[in-house]
């Protein structure tokens, strides 16, 4: 009787995680390296810097002074953050604390000692058995132990089913470790199915157009847009916008979330964040495809789109708006709004509405000081550079270690924003990176300075970027296998070059794809 009840329940639950898919991949919503610390979510690609939020360090206008006018009442809403851990046993805490802290050791033996006894003293699926589940894999995958974290994730999850339904919202933190694990292993379609899954939850337990769905609702949105997926992004950004506006309002400053979301997903469409790997970089390219199947591929070489340009640019001046209606609240981000809808002119080759709306931002910050509006804009500030192709790595057996190389590179900015005059100061290897990084840096974008209320060239800024690499091996591991001659990739698009050829060639090693930049100008 007990194989048969287990049977079944193991076919309900199956036939539960089908159905849930489906109602994913036909919902009108969903279409479609490692963190600090365990948790974090973690994608493929950083944000553009034209949509990234500047940190407080850097908003030079002092805070205003509380006031006594009332602020607009709001209804209760949830807090705009996925679903976490959370727990009111002070020991469960206190485990917790410290994987913060990374005594990821000592963890691990407390809780497998007080897994053991919950399972003895009560059963194998006992509820209070998730939290503890859920720090072990936690530790786990502190201590680098992926696969023992994948399986204490994915028994938390189970117990979280059997006990409190197959849809219930609590699993959806384990589910989102799951997925930040599998982002840590490369396992990138699999990360967006427990993604896409954890969403699915959510969006099952609470309706399409409740407040409750919008963390993880731009959880998602957040996931499609850093993994160079816009389109099914933008529907869930706009998704969000139809409940806030439903739920708050179309003046709660809660719709800047959203709004910033959708004109992101239009800068990315239009300016890919990276070059494609599939075609040489001398040839025009497109960027990676998108995760989902009904995307299709973006291509870096056409002419902006009209609409694009168009609804990307509504949003931004929404933003502006909402800002400007509590501009007293904080005029920082006041200033930051009037900013990114100055870059986006700048980027479309809108100039004089750019060069407007840069002045606008200054006199804002002027209200609050002189000096620091005077230091607004006084350096180029990078807002676009679409990541090369980094030549690919010798096949394990002939792979020497990993290596960390660079290209310094030295140019103008012009008063639009576009790169004059460009050389290579630096690079290391010599000539492995310079040409690729060159060309990238030549279609990069950056905002200008602005002397005098007019904007300037700026002479002598320099870039570097660096990336990871491995040198071949002139003799194979002996501890690796050689592969099998079917087993090599044909393609020679992929093939490694020559070790003769010379300049801006792999003839002193191979490059890992997974470079990083330092992200501003400097003189």
């Amino acid at each position: 009787m007990r194989t048969s009840g287990t049977r079944k329940l193991r076919a309900a639950l199956a036939a539960a995680w089908l159905s849930g898919l489906a109602a994913i991949a036909q919902g009108a919503a969903v279409d479609g390296n490692a963190p600090a610390a365990p948790g974090d979510d973690a994608g493929t690609s950083e944000l553009d810097p034209l949509f990234r939020d500047p940190p407080a360090s850097k908003r030079t206008i002092p805070p205003t002074r509380e006031t006594n006018t009332p602020k607009r009442s709001t209804l209760e809403r949830p807090p705009l953050t996925p679903p976490d851990l959370t727990t009111e046993n002070p020991e469960l805490q206190r485990l917790k604390d410290q994987i913060a802290v990374r005594e990821y050791e000592v963890v691990l033996e407390d809780l497998e000692h007080r897994i053991s006894r919950i399972e003895r003293e009560q059963q194998r699926y006992a509820r209070e058995l998730a939290v503890p589940l859920m720090l072990q894999g936690d530790a786990l995958t502190g201590l680098g132990r992926y696969d023992a974290a994948l399986d204490s994730y994915s028994r938390a999850v189970h117990v979280l089913r059997v006990n409190d339904g197959l849809n219930a919202p609590e699993q959806v933190a384990a589910v989102y470790r799951e997925a930040n694990v599998l982002k840590i292993l490369g396992d990138q379609p699999g990360a967006n199915d427990r993604e896409e899954y954890a969403f699915g939850v959510l969006q099952r337990s609470y309706g399409p157009v409740s407040p409750e769905l919008l963390p993880g609702l731009y959880h998602l949105a957040d996931w499609y847009s850093k993994t160079n997926n816009p389109y099914p992004a933008r529907r869930l950004y706009k998704q969000a916008i139809t409940i806030v506006e439903r739920t708050y309002g179309d003046d709660s400053m809660e719709l800047i979330a959203g709004l910033s979301g959708v004109a992101e997903t239009y800068f990315r469409a239009e300016f890919p964040p990276f070059v494609s790997p599939t075609r040489p970089q001398d040839q025009p390219v497109l960027t990676q495809r998108p995760l989902g199947n009904s995307a299709p591929i973006i291509d870096s070489t056409r002419a902006p789109n009209a609409r694009s340009v168009g609804e990307g640019e509504r949003a931004l001046k929404r933003i502006v708006r909402l800002r400007a209606a509590r501009a007293e609240d904080d005029p920082a981000a006041l200033v930051d709004a009037y900013l990114k809808l100055a870059d986006w002119n700048l980027l479309f080759d809108k100039q004089r509405d750019a060069h407007r709306l840069y002045l606008e931002a200054r006199a804002v910050m002027a209200e609050q000081s002189e000096l620091a509006a005077k230091q607004l804009m006084s350096s180029p500030e990078l807002l676009h550079f679409q990541r090369p192709i980094n030549p690919k790595p010798p096949p394990p057996h002939l792979r020497g270690d990993a290596k960390t190389g660079f290209v310094e590179l030295e140019f103008d900015v012009s008063s639009r924003g576009t790169i004059q005059r460009i050389r290579t100061r630096a690079s290391q290897p010599p000539g492995l990176m310079d040409f690729r990084v060159r060309k990238s840096m030549r279609s990069a974008r950056y905002r200008p300075v602005l002397v005098n209320d007019e904007l300037k060239i700026s002479f002598g800024q320099t870039y570097r970027y660096e990336y990871t690499y491995f040198e071949a091996l002139n003799k194979p591991d002996p501890s690796l296998p050689v592969p099998d001659d079917e087993e090599r990739d044909p393609d020679p698009l992929n093939a490694p070059a020559a070790a003769s050829v010379s300049s801006d060639s792999d003839a002193l090693g191979y490059a890992y794809r997974a470079g990083v930049s330092s992200p501003n100008a400097t003189r």
